[in-house]
């Protein structure tokens, strides 16, 4: 599972490469999980990608790295991520979570502390990248 921002999704190239490499080697899917901007998105509330963006950019991905990709958003989870994170590692059966560092700074601290969580509670593993 790769963790992205869908706006930022230009930022994720080294993550989606090292998941794409790792899916090759252990012949495994790749799930996108989309999280919600950080950032208003210009209307003054935060944005959140669709379903259907998600969808196109894991088809897109696909085609261009040539690895299996399936694409969640992430649901709303009033705030919280650890919890989400949580039931969406088990509902896809996750092994392993890439978490990318290049989230908006109002991310980082959340998603930092959501990847401390899963490291001391989940079953998957963790694999931060800078």
């Amino acid at each position: 599972m790769v963790l992205l921002e869908l706006g930022r999704a230009e930022q994720y190239e080294k993550a989606l490469s090292v998941a794409c490499d790792l899916a090759r080697q252990y012949n495994s899917p790749i799930t996108i999980m989309g999280l919600p901007a950080q950032e208003p998105d210009g209307n003054g509330s935060e944005g959140a990608a669709s379903a259907d963006e998600l969808d196109r950019f894991a088809a897109e991905q696909m085609t261009r790295r040539g690895v299996y990709m399936r694409a969640k958003a992430m649901p709303n989870g009033n705030g919280d991520l650890r919890g989400v994170l949580d039931e969406q590692i088990w509902s896809a059966g996750v092994d392993l979570v890439l978490i990318a560092s290049p989230l908006s700074i109002n991310a980082d601290h959340a998603v930092f502390k959501a990847a401390q969580h899963l490291v001391a509670q989940s079953h998957a593993s963790v694999f931060l990248i800078r």
